[in-house]
């Protein structure tokens, strides 16, 4: 009888302690999604790459943007090539804290290096024709990409972000800019 009421109590604090878990790891992901949700939010509205699906190339070079085009791709004709400028693909996912992460950095270099490059914005987690994109461009590369964000400038990629790929990012904006090579262009078209 000691036994089973023994069983019987340690089941019970598996079950509680499991719908604990439960509690805590959901709690995690609404404090997590929530916090995304303002990073996403705290971007201008002519940051807004993913309002509605996306944007049809819409070229965000005018005020505070001026010398960048922030576009979200969906039509490839609209890439153009810029004698002085370097095509920064990014392909990035909604929801995706580096990715947030990513565009605060962009943004905080537009100001001194916008007249540098133009970047290119590709959602892939709701977007599968961006997504297969994506691999496409990778492969063009020379890559194996399994998440984002995945960023191209001119003959370097990245996959990840963090603080410590700043430095990188302009360094490889600042080495390209009047490069020949650019990937849709020259493997992908």
């Amino acid at each position: 009888m000691k036994k089973k009421i023994v069983l019987g109590v340690i089941l019970v604090v598996l079950v509680v302690a499991a719908c604990l878990s439960v509690g805590v790891m959901l709690n995690w992901r609404n404090n997590t999604n929530s916090a995304m949700q303002d990073d996403v939010a705290s971007r201008n509205d002519a940051e807004d790459f993913a309002s509605g699906g996306g944007v049809v190339a819409e070229d965000n070079t005018t005020g505070e943007n001026a010398g960048s085009a922030n576009i979200e791709v969906k039509d490839l004709a609209e890439i153009a090539k810029e004698d002085g400028k370097v095509n920064i693909y990014f392909f990035w996912g909604d929801g995706c804290a580096h990715c947030a992460a990513a565009f605060k950095f962009f943004a905080s270099i537009r100001e001194e290096y916008g007249k540098y490059y133009n970047l290119y914005t590709f959602e892939t987690w709701f977007n599968d024709e961006n997504a297969k994109l994506a691999k496409v461009f990778a492969e063009k590369m020379g890559d194996t990409v399994k998440g984002v964000p995945y960023i191209i400038i001119g003959e370097k990629s990245f996959i990840g972000f963090g603080a410590q790929d700043s430095d990188k990012l302009v360094q490889a904006i600042e080495e390209q800019r009047g490069g020949e090579f650019d990937v849709y262009w020259d493997r992908v078209r």
